[in-house]
Formats: C-alpha cells, sequence, structure tokens
C-alpha cells in the first residue's frame, strides 16, 4: 500500500478510536478481479459485530470519472461515518457493514472522462437491459475490468443495499420493472413505493428507470435484479455543485441514504428464510482482456 494510502488510513483508524458513540473497525483494501484495475475500498463495521444476521451496504461515486463530486461526497461521507458524526449511525451499527467506493472508475477519474479508459461507459456494461444506449456499452456484458470487480464484490458480500452516486441532474433512478421477473413483482413494488416517496421529499427531483430514460446495462438494475441488493442511483443536483455550503447539501443526500437502507433492511426482513440471495455463481471469465 502506498504512502498515501496509508495516510487515509491512519486517519480512519484515529477519529475511529476516538468516536464515542459506536465504535467502529475500519479497514482499507483494493477490490482487484481482473487486468490492472485497482478499486480502492473503505469497510466500516462495528467492532462488536453480533452474532446473527449481518446487513451489507455499498456507497459508490465516481463510475462516471468526469462527476468528480460524487468522489468527493463518497470519501467525506466515509469520513463522517468513521468519526461516528454520520447520521447513518443511526443504522444499527452493531449489525451493519458499510463500503465505500469513491472511485469506482480510477481511469476515467484520473483522466476526467465519463468513460474508462477503453472508451466503455461502465454504467451501460452490466447484463439487465444491456445493450439499450446511445453511448458505447462495451463489447459484452462485463467486458470490463472494474464491472468485473463489482460484480466478484456482490457475490462475494451478498449486500443488501447499495447505491450509485452520480451527477448532475435532479434525478433518483430506481430499478427498471422487467415482466419476466415476475417472482419478484411484490418486493419491486414496495421498494420502488418507498424510492418513489423518499424522492418526493427532494423537492424538484423527479424519479426515473433506466428503462425510462433509454439507459440499459445500469448498475443498479443489475445490483436490483440479479443481485437482489436494495440498490437505487442518486444524482446529485447541479444546483448543489458549486454552492458555498457543500457540506449542508450534503447531508441532505446522507439522510435521503439512511432512509433508503433502513426501508431496505425492513424489505430484507421480510424475506423469507432461506432466500438465495444472488442468482448463481461468478462464472469463469477471461484471463485478460481483448
Amino acid at each position: 500500500m502506498g504512502f498515501l494510502k496509508q495516510i487515509i488510513c491512519l486517519y480512519f483508524l484515529v477519529v475511529a478510536t476516538i468516536a464515542s458513540a459506536k465504535p467502529l473497525a475500519v479497514s482499507y483494501t483494493q477490490v482487484q478481479y481482473i487486468g490492472n484495475v485497482k478499486i480502492d475500498r473503505f469497510t466500516l463495521t462495528s467492532d462488536t459485530l453480533l452474532s446473527g444476521k449481518t446487513y451489507k451496504f455499498l456507497i459508490q461515486g465516481g463510475l462516471h470519472g468526469n462527476e468528480r463530486e460524487t468522489t468527493k461526497f463518497v470519501q467525506w461521507l466515509s469520513k463522517k461515518m468513521a468519526s461516528g458524526q454520520s447520521s447513518l449511525s443511526l443504522l444499527p451499527a452493531e449489525n451493519v457493514v458499510l463500503d465505500f467506493l469513491p472511485i469506482a472508475n480510477p481511469s476515467g477519474v484520473k483522466s476526467l472522462s465519463r468513460y474508462n479508459d477503453r472508451g466503455v461507459n461502465l454504467n451501460r456494461n452490466f447484463p439487465t437491459l444491456w445493450g439499450l444506449t446511445k453511448e458505447y456499452p462495451g463489447a459484452a456484458p462485463f467486458s470490463e475490468a472494474e464491472s468485473q470487480a463489482l460484480r466478484s464484490l456482490f457475490i462475494k458480500e451478498k449486500y443488501t443495499g447499495a447505491v450509485d452516486v452520480h451527477g448532475y441532474v435532479n434525478w433518483v433512478v430506481g430499478p427498471s420493472p422487467l415482466k419476466e421477473r415476475a417472482n419478484r413483482t411484490q418486493e419491486y413494488s414496495a421498494w420502488t413505493s418507498l424510492l418513489k416517496k423518499e424522492t418526493s421529499k427532494l423537492g424538484d427531483y423527479e424519479y426515473k428507470t433506466g428503462l425510462e430514460l433509454g439507459d440499459g446495462g445500469a448498475f443498479e438494475d443489475w445490483a436490483f435484479w440479479e443481485q437482489k441488493a436494495f440498490a437505487f442511483c442518486l444524482e446529485m443536483s447541479s444546483a448543489f455543485r458549486y454552492t458555498r455550503d457543500k457540506e449542508d447539501s450534503w447531508a441532505i443526500y446522507e439522510k435521503f441514504i439512511l432512509q433508503m437502507f433502513t426501508h431496505a433492511i425492513s424489505l430484507s426482513d421480510d424475506r423469507a428464510p432461506g432466500y438465495a440471495h444472488t442468482q448463481g455463481t461468478l462464472p469463469d471469465l477471461p484471463s485478460k482482456l481483448n
């Protein structure tokens, strides 16, 4: 691990130690599945995890590398959580694990590009509704190292819920309706109803789906339908992009995420015992990218 990463980890460990309410164990790893892509991952969990069901959540930014505020927001949120000052601390911390991925598209962030270094929109590279897009979605679903890394992470961690942070338009994007998945109609209806309800509290925000927007292959569709995580995309408003009081604005999103993760815990508890969390296992993939 480089010197900068060591400093970041040291900071997290210090603030976690001095936090008085709910002590957190902090770890830093890199998600790597194929190729040379390494995605920074910060995990926050109680150091007194109870036995029984654990709820795991992913908060991700930077999938579009030119949306720099999303990376800053996820970094800010992770630091607040580590210090015990985030409203996310209201989650039942003894049974919650939070993963933060501030930079899901490292090459795109480095070059300030919407795409990765192969010209692929990673938020169109997931298999659900893949190809329904005007942008290049890659040669095939999961053709990219970054999306493959995320897939391996989901299959390993079996997340209860996930949010993919983007910008900059006043939208919350929920999973698209898929008629062929009738076995999850009730759960889909419950989740999207809650998303719409909470979105209405954001003022001038609109609720959308990838299918409605013509954006197939999106993260939230795959995470919900294929990995059975209660997932959504949160778009940061352009109005908040240039405000001086960014942290006050970001706190609105922080509370929105808290509400949705709380709903996800409740819906997860409603699932029948033995519910299969993911569909299938990680298949064999090429040892290198084409």
